[in-house]
């Protein structure tokens, strides 16, 4: 299902204009700023058995190769470095963590990298590096409390978080070339690895999170009562994000759209939904697709469920009959089966795959 996802068509039929979607874009990214000025500031730390703690103890660290050298290292290393820590790879299925970043939920954790090229220009920014991306949660709250912090929200169900390892390494590499010195010869960290996690690519990890929960709301996810407060002062958007979000859906409600269409309609951090939602180049794998599938699952729901409602029935036919055999191909071929959810989550996956296929056009 993630494969018809990413393969949906770029052209678009266009795109309404939203009253204050920008201020809503650009206010969050400006509060999201804050978070992480405050929290790169001060000394922070997260539990020494964090999965991210357990997985950078694994890293080979380098400081006599190039960057770009040990980033290339790391990145032939990630399958390894996945399974040793139980993370969902190319090679390993994985296992279904319970409350690694969002207590309460259930989460499947792919380890991941990609091959780039590490300019000087890159280099420079490594501070603001997102390793750490958040696929999809059931939240529809805007969050500025960082993924560390073991607080609950209210909701059930799974979070998909994706970890660029040779990214996070080269993170924590050029975060230990700050915060070291050189001891006869050996470079010292002053800093446990826990402050690293806490104060960077966790808190960077709130715009991937925040991205969701702006698709989450414009797709009719009710918001908690009482949400997460920051811990230090932002500016409350709770008004105009409400706006932005009934605005949208007024949009999406009254005109037939492809699910393109619907996608860039709603607004995101990355420009829209539908280039927040790219998983990029991947290759087709058993041992991943369970964790890859889990990620869309949600959201091909809140998708087909607006088609339907909104007379957009055979508006993507095309998509409907791709997306069809997905969902039954993952039934028939046993791939929630052999995924590592336990008895009762898999059977609640296997009911949410049979109902996405009951809601899917006849004849798709």
């Amino acid at each position: 299902m993630f494969r018809v996802l990413n393969n949906l068509p770029r052209t678009s039929s266009g795109v309404q204009p939203v009253p204050q979607k920008d201020y809503l874009i650009r206010e969050v990214q400006r509060n999201l700023q804050t978070i992480q000025n405050h929290y790169q500031g001060f000394t922070f730390a997260v539990q020494s058995d964090h999965i991210l703690a357990l997985l950078l103890a694994q890293l080979p660290m380098r400081y006599d190769i190039s960057v770009q050298t040990y980033y290339d290292m790391i990145l032939d290393l990630t399958p390894e470095l996945g399974n040793r820590v139980k993370l969902t790879t190319s090679r390993y299925a994985g296992k279904l963590f319970d409350g690694a970043f969002y207590p309460g939920l259930h989460e499947a954790i792919i380890a991941t990298g990609e091959s780039r090229l590490i300019s000087r220009d890159v280099l420079d920014n490594w501070r603001n590096w997102s390793p750490v991306r958040i696929v999809t949660h059931p939240y529809a709250n805007l969050r500025y409390i960082p993924l560390h912090r073991k607080q609950v929200e209210d909701g059930r169900g799974f979070a998909v978080i994706m970890v660029d390892v040779p990214l996070l390494a080269l993170q924590y590499r050029m975060w230990s070339l700050v915060m070291g010195h050189n001891v006869d010869g050996k470079w010292v960290v002053k800093e446990p690895v826990t402050s690293f996690l806490a104060s960077f690519p966790l808190v960077n990890a709130l715009y991937s999170h925040n991205d969701v929960v702006i698709r989450n709301r414009c797709l009719w996810v009710s918001p908690a009562k009482n949400p997460l407060k920051s811990p230090i002062y932002v500016n409350d958007l709770d008004n105009v994000f409400s706006q932005v979000v009934l605005s949208v859906q007024h949009h999406l409600l009254r005109r037939r759209r492809s699910y393109t269409d619907m996608l860039k309609q709603i607004p995101s951090l990355y420009g829209d939904q539908y280039q927040a939602t790219r998983m990029g180049y991947i290759v087709d794998l058993r041992q991943t697709r369970w964790a890859r599938d889990l990620g869309c699952l949600s959201l091909w729901q809140q998708l087909v469920t607006l088609q339907n409602v909104s007379e957009s029935v055979g508006f993507s036919s095309q998509i409907d009959n791709d997306l069809y055999r997905a969902a039954d191909r993952s039934l028939k071929e046993g791939n929630w089966e052999s995924s590592p959810l336990p008895g009762d989550l898999r059977r609640e996956v296997i009911a949410q795959v049979a109902d996405l296929l009951k809601i899917l056009p006849a004849g798709a």
